[in-house]
């Protein structure tokens, strides 16, 4: 019965010890750890750290830099009788040692980055890591406890993750990666969309876009080629043109993601952190490039030569317009082109680059430059449809291509009429002086007859 009291203050001891293995020792100092120039990640608010990376601890407020000081993480909340890698490392400070920053456990070697580590008056960063011996599962994740002590006094502890490194690699947005370009210049040009990237895993991971033969002519805006766990990029293109004939061009892209050796630790003693070094491979929407005139319908008439004809397939005008109507002839090659319209179009003049044409036209054309057939025209009748058709001939092969013109109504001016144009107070004024003037014409007639009486 007597021992009770000793079994009873033990216990009240115990619970003191595991009640305060999760606060702060020192409340004046403050940690910091993140995986090596990223920013910090949590779990329950408490740190979390990825095995298998390096990471930096930083600690403030330390108030005398210049002792022993020693970092020591360890699985759950009480020191394990048996120490191994898998639940308990230590590295050790010593100012005045000629390898100052040290591991004190003799498994696991080179978990220090001594190279990294650094230390001020009011602070110290170990640089540090803990390998991978966690089962393989995404995102599984252990409570340990790191503390920092100088002569036997425990300056802060406090609880942490450690996490199994994971990575996810995964696209949005940006379906369709458009661009639109003149022919014959060299010029800038921005996609129609953009395309997300997102890394959905815990560590970070460096970007590269494939596009194979465009790769010299593409550049990323509003983005990076690392992204951080759990956060995502917008890859804006643009492309630099040289001087391309019309066209249309389309090439598959691809999205890689790896990991670099920069936060992993070294393969001896990184667990199955090795495995990060295989990148992971997506694809990406496929760019589409259209070389011509905007608005303009491009059909290639020979695709070994790349010989290729634009036009208009529908436009509107009003009765009686006026309006000169362009399409274009590129590439190496001879076509003959005749032009045909309806009876509610009257054709005013056909030019060839400028210089007047008959219908049919023979044209010689290089990859230098294009040529602009212009045909100038008249909409007869409002309500009918107007059609030019370009009968196009090259090496036997014979092509018809329509232009369909809606024609409207003749263009009104909106002027407005006398009455339209007075404003209600002018008219009401006008009546009324009317209405005296007939008053006094009155009078002047009834009592003008009176006096001659």
């Amino acid at each position: 019965m007597q021992k009770m009291p000793y079994l009873i203050v033990i216990s009240i001891s115990l619970l003191f010890f595991l009640s305060c293995s999760h606060v702060s020792a020192d409340e004046t100092v403050s940690v910091e750890i993140t995986i090596i120039d990223q920013p910090a990640q949590f779990e329950n608010e408490k740190p979390r750290v990825i095995a298998g990376l390096w990471h930096i601890a930083t600690f403030n407020g330390i108030e005398d830099s210049n002792m022993d000081i020693l970092l020591t993480m360890y699985k759950g909340s009480i020191l394990p009788l048996q120490k191994n890698i898998t639940n308990y490392y230590q590295w050790k400070y010593t100012p005045l040692a000629v390898n100052s920053w040290q591991q004190t456990t003799t498994y696991g070697n080179k978990t220090i980055n001594p190279d990294k580590c650094t230390v001020d008056t009011d602070l110290i960063s170990f640089c540090i890591g803990i390998p991978d011996s966690l089962p393989s599962k995404i995102f599984y994740n252990e409570e340990w406890t790191f503390e920092l002590s100088m002569s036997n006094k425990i300056l802060y502890q406090d609880i942490f993750y450690l996490e199994k490194p994971t990575k996810g690699f995964a696209k949005s947005h940006g379906d369709r990666l458009s661009f639109s370009v003149d022919p014959f210049t060299e010029m800038n040009a921005e996609a129609s969309d953009f395309l997300i990237l997102k890394n959905t895993g815990n560590i970070p991971l460096n970007i590269t876009l494939d596009f194979n033969a465009l790769d010299n002519l593409l550049n990323y805006t509003e983005s990076s080629s690392q992204i951080s766990a759990f956060n995502q990029q917008n890859y804006r293109l643009e492309i630099n043109t040289p001087s391309w004939k019309p066209q249309r061009i389309q090439q598959s892209g691809t999205a890689s993601a790896y990991v670099s050796d920069y936060f992993l630790l070294d393969e001896e003693i990184s667990g199955t952190a090795i495995s990060l070094k295989t990148a992971l491979i997506i694809d990406v929407p496929t760019i589409n490039i259209f070389v011509g005139h905007n608005r303009y319908q491009l059909t290639t008439l020979d695709s070994s030569t790349g010989f290729s004809f634009q036009y208009q397939k529908s436009l509107s005008m009003a009765e009686g317009e006026i309006r000169t109507i362009n399409s274009y002839l590129s590439g190496e090659g001879t076509a003959k082109i005749t032009i045909q319209t309806n009876n509610n179009i009257s054709v005013i003049q056909v030019n060839r680059n400028d210089l007047p044409a008959n219908s049919p036209i023979t044209v010689i054309s290089t990859d230098e430059n294009e040529q602009v057939i212009s045909i100038k025209l008249k909409a007869l009748s409002e309500n009918r449809d107007g059609k030019i058709t370009y009968i196009v001939e090259t090496d036997g092969d014979i092509k018809s291509f329509t232009t369909k013109i809606d024609v409207g109504p003749p263009a009104t001016t909106n002027q407005p009429s006398a009455i339209e144009g007075t404003s209600l107070v002018t008219i009401i004024v006008l009546l009324a002086l009317i209405i005296v003037a007939s008053y006094m014409l009155y009078n002047h007639l009834v009592h003008g007859r009176s006096e001659r009486r």
